[in-house]
């Protein structure tokens, strides 16, 4: 992944979606490269214990170089607050990837 890249990651259940984005940040995060991973389906902890799975501790990089957010159920209207409070973050976080998993 190049610096700056902005990855959405779509497709069916079950085809490897959180797999393939999880391992990219992970990757890319013990290179010392910070990964903004937002899911619209996976909980925080459901995602950590399926990649452990995978010899993938995301635990350990949560917070310095791996920042985890969960879309919440929100109407029209929270959305634009939650996109807002979404990039506000990203600015102070400061990401080299970010990724998006549908």
């Amino acid at each position: 992944m190049r610096r700056g890249s902005l990855v959405l990651i779509y497709g069916k259940p079950g085809v490897g979606k959180t797999l393939l984005a999880s391992t990219i940040c992970y990757s890319n995060a013990l290179d010392g490269m910070k990964c903004y991973y937002i899911s619209f389906y996976e909980d925080r902890e459901k995602l950590y214990e399926f990649m452990k799975g995978f010899n993938i501790d995301l635990s350990k990089l949560d917070g310095r170089v791996f920042k985890y957010v969960k879309l919440p159920l929100v109407t029209k209207e929270g959305l634009k607050d939650f996109i807002d409070s979404v990039f506000k973050d990203i600015v102070v976080f400061k990401p080299d990837i970010v990724v998006i998993v549908f």
